[in-house]
């Protein structure tokens, strides 16, 4: 049988997620201002100021520090325009451990039944998800509605896990994307890490928005 623990998402490391994204984001709109304005020492030191934040959450040791914000500048120099590749950055630079893996709770079908089987319908997001290409990833919705549950389901073992009660189907969309594109065989232990990743970027990217210049 399959484990069947909480999932792990802390709120302090949430809140760390979220502020360093935004800062990284906050960069990201800056450089890309200063592209169109040839001369504008007021950006870039705006620029610069992001940067050092985002990696002064996780590290303020020299050399690390600064070579991380000189890979930073230089990955957006380099056309970057991606929160999650410049947290892949800070993460190879300072040596931290990645983001941890959720352990999703799985289920048996009575269990998740009773808990969400009157949710609406199903849209599935791949039919082959991890190394037996056995499991099933889905967004369950009332008709009309933009928010539903992501849940998976594993075919071997005829267990459920939930790995969002609620979230909207654009951000299922675009983690079915990324997780395609990274490895078509991904768990969904580690489609659930893509999701929350996602998710928290575009939480500080719409923040971003309303505080740029």
């Amino acid at each position: 049988m399959r484990d069947s623990t909480d999932p792990d998402h802390t709120t302090e490391s949430s809140k760390h997620e979220d502020l360093e994204a935004l800062a990284l984001r906050m960069a990201i709109n800056n450089h890309a201002l200063i592209e169109r304005e040839s001369d504008s020492p007021y950006l870039e030191g705006r620029r610069s100021a992001f940067l050092l934040m985002a990696v002064a959450m996780e590290t303020q040791e020299e050399p690390v520090f600064s070579r991380a914000v000189a890979q930073l500048r230089h990955a957006l120099d380099g056309g970057v325009t991606e929160v999650e590749q410049l947290r892949d950055i800070i993460t190879r630079s300072t040596g931290r451990s990645p983001t941890p893996t959720p352990t999703l709770e799985w289920l048996g079908p009575k269990a998740f039944n009773a808990r969400h089987g009157d949710r609406g319908l199903d849209e599935d997001f791949g039919m082959r998800w991890g190394a037996k290409h056995d499991v099933r990833i889905s967004f369950r919705r009332h008709p009309g509605a933009t928010e539903g549950l992501l849940y998976a389901y594993d075919k071997t073992w005829d267990t459920y896990a939930v790995m969002e009660v609620s979230t909207s189907r654009t951000l299922v969309q675009r983690t079915y994307q990324r997780a395609l594109a990274t490895n078509p065989d991904m768990t969904a232990e580690h489609f659930a890490r893509h999701h929350h990743t996602i998710t928290a970027v575009a939480r500080t990217t719409a923040l971003a928005r309303a505080v740029s210049p």
